[in-house]
């Protein structure tokens, strides 16, 4: 709901966000900040047209998709889906690496990245926390779900040496 707010105050006045920021940079804030949230919005109705589509071989999909576009589309789904979760298991494997010649310890597991293929999950998971965030916005735009971590309600007692 951040990320939505943000936006929103950001394109408030575009023609102004635009001069101060240049062409770059309006399209860097439109990339990011809107990116941001369409994808998790707009993801699962993609999954959901392609298993569709497969399935029933619906003509209006395929009207939507169209020669080279189809292709590309599932390219993109395809090798996009692999070179992200990869990414995430080589990402996982270059922090245990870096942790292990930081500190002469092993504080992750090499089992961890088999948790890497998991990512559609939370994509799945990202577009329900989305939609969510969607109707708070209009629902109660000022409310924020914080999460209770617990440090805060321990005691700690500070002694000064001098």
């Amino acid at each position: 709901k951040g990320y939505m707010q943000t936006w929103l105050v950001h394109m408030r006045h575009p023609v102004k966000l635009y001069r101060e920021f240049g062409i770059r940079g309006f399209l860097g804030i439109q990339a990011i900040i809107l990116g941001s949230v369409l994808l998790p919005l707009v993801n699962p109705w993609l999954w959901f047209m392609m298993v569709w589509w497969y399935a029933t071989k619906a003509g209006w999909i395929a009207e939507l998709f169209v020669g080279p576009i189809y292709f590309m589309a599932l390219m993109l789904l395809v090798i996009g889906n692999f070179y992200f979760v990869y990414s995430n298991m080589i990402g996982m494997d270059w922090m245990i690496e870096h942790a292990e010649k930081a500190r002469n310890k092993m504080p992750f597991s090499y089992n961890l990245i088999k948790y890497s293929l998991l990512s559609p999950v939370y994509w799945m998971l990202m577009s329900l926390a989305g939609y969510k965030a969607l109707g708070q916005l209009f629902s109660d735009p000022f409310h924020w779900e914080k999460t209770q971590h617990g440090l805060s309600h321990k005691e700690y007692t500070v002694t000064f040496k001098p």
